[in-house]
């Protein structure tokens, strides 16, 4: 097989679902505790939010209904579209799995990749938000305690 044919292969449902049942060797390293701290950073890391909220109300106006609408269907619509996606390839995974099956190993290999890049830059762009508000509120606030 040649490296061009290799880029190409995609793998059968019946490959997929007979990895998922043989033995990764990985051990579950994650408890309750761990799960729970999880679940309550992402709650308060979405208190982010509340600051577009307040902007986009503050500044929108009346139009923050439509924008609220349409960002419901479009995330409705990509509900049903990974719905597909599950009813196809009935084993756990992502958009990785899925596009391994479907379009082969090189645009499987580009889509894991997107994904780990978008969780970097994401995180790196919130936390560099979080730093830049916090001293951006600190220097207003030394001033003001300074006059």
């Amino acid at each position: 097989m040649s490296t061009i044919d290799k880029l190409w292969r995609k793998k059968t449902v019946r490959a997929l679902q007979e990895e998922a049942r043989a033995d990764s060797g990985l051990k579950r390293a994650l408890g309750a505790i761990d799960l729970t701290a999880i679940g309550i950073g992402a709650i308060v890391g979405a208190g982010i939010f509340v600051l577009t909220g307040q902007a986009a109300a503050n500044y929108a106006g009346p139009a923050i209904v439509f924008s609220f609408v349409l960002a419901a269907v479009a995330s409705a619509l990509a509900a049903i579209c990974y719905a597909e996606f599950a009813s196809m390839i009935p084993i756990a995974g992502s958009a990785y799995t899925y596009s391994y099956a479907t379009l082969g190993e090189f645009f499987a290999w580009i889509i894991g990749w997107d994904l780990l890049v978008e969780a970097w830059l994401r995180l790196l762009f919130w936390l560099l938000l979080g730093l830049v508000i916090y001293f951006l509120y600190g220097i207003r606030h030394s001033r003001a305690a300074a006059e």
